[in-house]
């Protein structure tokens, strides 16, 4: 599993010009997180 999570990490990082502090990764029903964050 670490592997694919490396490759998804490669991944993001070829898609983005910024390093984020924090990743979540979010499951079913919990699509609603960021509702009471500021983003």
């Amino acid at each position: 599993m670490w592997e694919q999570v490396q490759e998804t990490v490669n991944y993001i990082n070829q898609k983005i010009n910024i390093s984020p502090e924090y990743g979540v990764i979010l499951g079913s029903g919990l699509g609603s997180f960021t509702n009471d964050m500021k983003i």
